[in-house]
């Protein structure tokens, strides 16, 4: 199984924002990983499809555990051809003049798979996760709102006196609003520094679906208050 260093780094780097240790299903559609937070507040549901690999043969699928981590310590480059094998008990890696072998794990030994929510979203927006990142170091508050309404799209912090908005479109959309982490949405948006289409509720996890040939897809529960 072939294909770029880039889509391999991407794949990596996305399922390594929620969990380590998962499930990885190797079957005729390509490879996914569907893996939820230890606290169970934002999940992945990522996938490199068939279409991406060069050369794509994975007989009978198979589900197997695999520690993200250690694939992570392969600095693979963007242009690099890699060149992945299974073996009973492993994982070959192969990038450039690099062979890595990496244990294969009991499946039962990794995050448990949660379903992916079947959530209708009425306010959805393409956002530049660099601008975004940029706008939430603004010291304020360790939580952010997206809100919508029919005067555009919004992310706000808030303090005790202080206050920050930004504008993510001025088209109309239906109300909504919710609440969020700091420190937790930036760990999701830093992967992969592409822009991603951001859709939000009243009350409703967050989601986030980047705009790559992975497919990759956040969620992240909202904080509720009284």
């Amino acid at each position: 199984m072939m294909l770029e260093g880039r889509f391999f780094k991407m794949f990596v780097k996305s399922v390594l924002a929620v969990r380590d240790i998962v499930k990885l299903h190797i079957d005729e559609d390509g490879f996914s990983v569907t893996a939820v937070d230890p606290a169970n507040v934002y999940m992945v549901n990522a996938k490199i499809p068939q279409s991406i690999f060069s050369t794509y043969d994975c007989g009978d699928g198979r589900v197997v555990g695999v520690d993200f981590n250690k694939l992570h310590r392969l600095k693979v480059k963007d242009d690099d051809l890699v060149d992945i094998q299974f073996t009973d008990k492993t994982m070959k890696v192969f990038a450039g003049n690099i062979t890595y072998e990496v244990e294969l794990l009991d499946p039962s030994y990794a995050s448990r798979e949660p379903k992916q929510p079947n959530i209708e979203y009425t306010s959805s927006v393409l956002v530049d996760t660099r601008e975004l990142l940029r706008f939430m170091k603004i010291p304020i508050s360790d939580e952010i709102a997206f809100y919508s309404n029919e005067t555009g799209f919004y992310a706000e912090m808030e303090g005790d006196v202080d206050k920050a908005v930004m504008t993510l479109s001025d088209e109309s959309f239906e109300g909504a609003k919710s609440y969020f982490s700091v420190s937790i949405l930036e760990e999701l948006l830093k992967p992969l520094g592409a822009p991603v289409n951001l859709s939000v509720g009243t009350d409703l996890p967050l989601r986030l679906v980047y705009d790559v040939d992975v497919e990759v897809t956040y969620y992240l529960a909202p904080r509720l208050r009284e």
